[in-house]
This record gives C-alpha cells, sequence and structure tokens, in this order.
C-alpha cells in the first residue's frame, strides 16, 4: 500500500468533524440533488445501491461528480508530489505507480483524509464517499483507501426520520408493552 485515504462522510447538521479527524481537504455536496423522497422515507442511506444509483442518475449529480473527483484527484497528487519531489512532470501518474512503498510511507507520518458533507449525512455524503472509494481504488490501484459513515451510525442512535408504517409500528410495540 502506498499512501493511506481516508473518505469520511458527515452531516453538517450534526456538527464539524472532531479533531481527530484532521481533515485536509472538506467539500460540501449540500448542492447535489438529494435522492427521491420514497428513498430516503424507507429508511435508506447511501450505503443502499438502489439509493445510490437514484441519487446518480440525476443529470445535475452526472455533471457535478466528475468535476469534484478532478478535483480530488488533483488534490491527492499535489500531496504525493509533495512527498516524493521526484514525481514533479508530466507523467506522475504512471511514476505515482512505480514510486517504492517503503518511501512513501517512511515519509508520510499521516493519512490523506478527505471530509465529504452534506445536511445530515445519510443519502449524498454517502453516496459520494462510496463512489470516490472506487474510483480512488480504480485510479490509485494498491493504495489503500478506507471509508467512514460518521453520522449514519449516529442515526440509528439518535433517531432519523420514521416513515409512517415505522411509526405505527413503534407505537403498536409501545401499546403491546403497556399491557
Amino acid at each position: 500500500m502506498f499512501v493511506p485515504i481516508h473518505i469520511v462522510s458527515f452531516g453538517f447538521h450534526n456538527g464539524p468533524l472532531s479533531p481527530s479527524h484532521h481533515a485536509d481537504v472538506i467539500e460540501s455536496v449540500r448542492n447535489f440533488p438529494n435522492p427521491s423522497k420514497s428513498l430516503r422515507d424507507s429508511g435508506a442511506t447511501g450505503l443502499s445501491k438502489k439509493l445510490r444509483d437514484d441519487n446518480f442518475k440525476n443529470p445535475s449529480a452526472e455533471k457535478l461528480y466528475p468535476e469534484l473527483l478532478q478535483r480530488l484527484e488533483s488534490y491527492v497528487l499535489a500531496q504525493i508530489t509533495s512527498i516524493v519531489p521526484e514525481t514533479k512532470n508530466e507523467n506522475v501518474d504512471e511514476e505515482l505507480l512505480e514510486i517504492d512503498k517503503l518511501e512513501v510511507e517512511e515519509t508520510l507520518t499521516n493519512q490523506i483524509v478527505i471530509g465529504i458533507g452534506c445536511h445530515k449525512g445519510l443519502h449524498r455524503s454517502v453516496s459520494v464517499v462510496e463512489r470516490l472509494a472506487v474510483d480512488f481504488r480504480d485510479k490509485f490501484k494498491g493504495w489503500r483507501v478506507t471509508v467512514e459513515h460518521r453520522d449514519v451510525e449516529l442515526s440509528k442512535v439518535v433517531g432519523t426520520k420514521q416513515s409512517r408504517s415505522q411509526k405505527r409500528d413503534q407505537k403498536t410495540n409501545m401499546l403491546c408493552k403497556e399491557d
């Protein structure tokens, strides 16, 4: 593995990333379209392939995602070229694949952390992070790309917007417990 790249999804509504994440770059995807209301209300998150497919079939997302990917790939490449100066020429992509892995690991004390935020951190940011991870693993073959979804787990603890049937089931369970 070369440089560890860690991508974190989060919701601005739930606060900034904690200092432990020390994101090197934070991108907002609040300008990406929301997935359909029926998918959001079903409790699906961006971890759902169906929700991701719905999210990225929107023409606006099809336009915005490549721009975001280009910015982030450029950022990662700039970080690597600053660590390994001899890669500063037109063939940087090919050269990065030839770099001695130990040389980079010894030079790099931390990982590159990218934060991707939307409003609640459940749908758009999670979808984008999942797709970025696939694209980064393809672009930077052999590099360790890790993913974290801060607010997906938080939503299970705090509770998210429930559908009518979920509310009905919850009320039924509460009434049954009272008997």
